[in-house]
């Protein structure tokens, strides 16, 4: 009879033991490296990076081409991968379609319609969702929309601001970390494209008063922290005329937390604002993440962080903290094919030695680092980020 007994005291002691002790649970990050959190931790974190406009213009889209007629755009993204993985979210904007080769020719500007190569090469380099909701949104028509919606979808990467179905999509909940966090893009029209009749919940068009019901249904969905996305401006200039600052200042008072812009093709300032109790943070322009403009500035872009927290599980979702890699746009032949690639500048990592291509020069960074640094500090001084320290001042 005594093993019996020694038996069920064994386990009530481990019962009890497992019941006192403070559980844990571990979660894979976007690197792939395993990190230990504590479920009772009174904290809860999570980082999202933000990039600019990602464009295809006709020699990007001949830089990716192989010699068995296939498309590879990896080496657009390899310096800046290691940057988007220190972020649990990447979210950039897609300004252009996935139409498929049988719809019809690849094409640059002023109709973008790219390779499917592209999207894998995003999902790859490390991007969670992309807004669909720009004035190219329309450009391989509405089987674009469409197509390029459930491309995405099928490579692991949630579009933002389009539908493929019979209904206009609300705002995207995405659940990461404990934090649930709402994204809505809307643009200001499709560059004249109309959208067929009965279609015009295709794309997301700019609407005060739908804006508005998206924010308050985003809460009542449980939504943490509101973001969203507007594609409006003046193209390449480097501040917000008045029309953004009024659309961006009226979408924040009707409840949203950050409200982050796309279209100038050039980064505009950025700033955290005091209202109705809280912090709330704009940027105005991402600016261009990759493309082939040449007006002056499109090649200078950032990877923005932003920081978020809740300190206490009855605590609300507050912005932490705010920092950026200022970027540029290499472009170089080789091959006699002119190539792409986005090179991150971080003063004190990648650029103590000049990335090794055809003509960079650490004059190229050092004008673009000065160029965003200055105009990033034009509201309020922001620190960069260094992916071996973190943000500094």
């Amino acid at each position: 009879m005594k093993r019996p007994v020694l038996t069920l005291l064994i386990l009530v002691l481990s019962l009890w033991t497992s019941a006192c002790l403070p559980s844990a649970s571990w979660r894979v990050s976007k690197s792939g490296e395993e990190r230990q959190t504590d479920s009772t931790s009174p904290s809860t974190r999570l980082r999202l990076a933000v990039v600019g406009d990602i464009m295809m213009h006709a020699s990007q889209i001949r830089s990716g081409r192989q010699k068995n007629r296939t498309y590879d755009y990896s080496p657009f993204f390899r310096e800046i991968k290691p940057y988007l993985e220190q972020a649990d979210l990447a979210l950039g904007n897609l300004e252009t379609t996935f139409p498929g080769n049988h719809r019809s020719p690849y094409t640059g500007y002023p109709r973008f319609r790219s390779p499917d190569a592209l999207g894998i090469a995003l999902k790859t380099a490390g991007f969670d969702l992309l807004s669909t909701a720009n004035n190219h949104s329309m450009d391989a028509g509405e089987s674009g929309v469409v197509r390029t919606f459930q491309k995405l979808k099928e490579w692991g990467i949630q579009p933002v601001g389009t539908s493929a179905g019979n209904r206009r999509q609300s705002p995207v909940l995405v659940n990461k970390n404990g934090l649930t966090l709402s994204f809505a893009a809307y643009t200001y029209g499709t560059n004249g494209i109309p959208i067929p009749p009965g279609k015009d919940h295709r794309v997301n068009r700019m609407d005060e008063e739908r804006i508005r019901k998206d924010i308050r249904l985003s809460k009542r969905q449980g939504a943490d922290y509101v973001i969203v996305l507007l594609h409006m401006g003046s193209e390449y200039q480097r501040q917000p005329n008045r029309e953004q600052q009024r659309w961006f200042r009226s979408i924040l008072k009707s409840g949203a937390d950050a409200v982050i812009g796309a279209h100038p093709h050039v980064l505009q300032p950025m700033t955290r604002i005091k209202m109705d109790g809280g912090e709330k943070f704009v940027a105005y322009s991402m600016g261009n993440f990759i493309s082939d403009q040449t007006q002056p500035y499109t090649n200078d872009g950032l990877i923005l962080y932003l920081d978020l927290v809740r300190e206490g599980s009855s605590q609300p979702v507050r912005l932490q903290n705010v920092s950026y890699v200022p970027t540029y746009v290499h472009k170089y032949r080789q091959n006699q094919v002119k190539r792409f690639v986005v090179i991150p500048i971080d003063r004190r990592n990648g650029n103590r030695v000049v990335p090794s291509y055809p003509g960079l020069s650490r004059i190229s960074l050092e004008r673009t680092w000065e160029r965003t640094t200055s105009l990033m500090s034009a509201y309020e001084r922001f620190p960069t980020f260094s992916r071996e320290e973190g943000a500094s001042p």
